[in-house]
């Protein structure tokens, strides 16, 4: 009876550690990935009004 709440117990705690790990490493990929876009990343934003007009070269 004991041998088998130790090895419950342990697969327990082994499961958990490993599922915390995955969520830490995708949620840091995440924040990186964020970050990357808002370092690499361009404005969708793109105004066409108030600049020059275009001039035409024949």
């Amino acid at each position: 009876m004991v041998k088998t709440k130790i090895i419950v117990t342990s697969l327990t705690a082994i499961l958990s550690l490993t599922i915390v790990s995955v969520w830490l490493f995708i949620s840091e990929k995440h924040a990186a990935q964020d970050t990357r876009a808002k370092f690499f990343g361009t404005s969708q934003k793109y105004p066409t009004s108030g600049g020059q007009k275009m001039k035409f070269e024949w």
